[in-house]
């Protein structure tokens, strides 16, 4: 998302392109490169976790099946093709998951391991979905231990991050009992890994990698609408917001920014 203010003729989200870690790392495509970077910044930099959390929960909770855009049906399905449950399921699991994680953490009470069929006994949860979850998200020692391997194998060893904790941030210990191999790995497979889901069932379908992940281009134009105006309302002093106004002639009418709030010195103008 990029948000410019016409004022100051800055650039409030900025990317940034840089070495991380590897000078030496060999990437010819540019847009590999950029991905390799973002991810390791991603990887040194652990977002507030509630937030996020709640920001996915608008996503995939609410706007999606609200919005149901063209295409919803065949996502749903792929989703469900590699994980064995719907995109609403997968994210219910994974944040009552980070909730335990969330309530040891400021209470101390309880642990940090997860016993699926104790945890989810008292709700009207099929047990069948947070075992679905549990099959897609975690490993055993061996398995884990062998998908490391694998990785180093293929990619070549290395002290920093891990795509195998990543894929699988929770580890059986014992039969039923699982924790967490990285909480951080854990909160990003259950909100943005849902993309990263759509985009490796696009591979598999030999499709373009954005071929699923783009119909939530308006969903989450929606999202940052909604939370625009959330933040604006809060305010003393309220400023206009348009988001998508047609202009221009009949022969060559266009949509404007995404959202657009109308600040009286400074408009800010977000394409997301």
């Amino acid at each position: 998302m990029e948000v410019t203010s016409a004022g100051s003729g800055s650039l409030l989200g900025t990317r940034c392109q840089q070495d991380l870690l590897d000078a030496d790392l060999q990437v010819e495509d540019r847009n590999a490169r950029m991905a390799w970077e973002i991810r390791q910044a991603e990887l040194n930099h652990h977002a507030e976790q509630l937030p996020a959390t709640a920001i996915h929960y608008e996503l995939y909770s609410v706007l999606w099946p609200e919005m149901l855009p063209e295409g919803a049906a065949t996502v749903e399905q792929a989703f469900q093709s590699m994980t064995g449950m719907s995109i609403g399921d997968y994210f219910m699991v994974g944040s009552a998951l980070m909730a335990r994680l969330v309530n040891f953490a400021h209470t101390g009470q309880g642990a940090p391991m997860f016993m699926p069929d104790v945890y989810f006994s008292s709700t009207k949860i099929d047990p069948s979905i947070p075992q679905a979850f549990f099959d897609f998200t975690a490993r055993d020692v061996d398995g884990l231990r062998d998908e490391l391997l694998a990785e180093q194998a293929h990619y070549g060893a290395t002290t920093y991050g891990s795509l195998t904790f990543e894929r699988f941030p929770l580890v059986e210990a014992q039969t039923g009992i699982f924790l967490p191999t990285s909480v951080a790995s854990l909160h990003r497979r259950i909100t943005e890994g849902v993309f990263h889901v759509l985009a490796e069932a696009a591979e598999k379908e030999r499709h373009d990698r954005r071929y699923h992940t783009s119909k939530f281009g308006n969903v989450f134009e929606a999202l940052v609408e909604k939370t625009v105006r959330r933040g604006e309302a809060a305010l003393p002093s309220h400023s206009p917001i348009t988001a998508d106004a047609p202009y221009g002639g009949r022969s060559n009418r266009r949509d404007s920014s995404d959202v657009i709030v109308a600040y009286e010195r400074n408009p800010v103008f977000i394409e997301v």
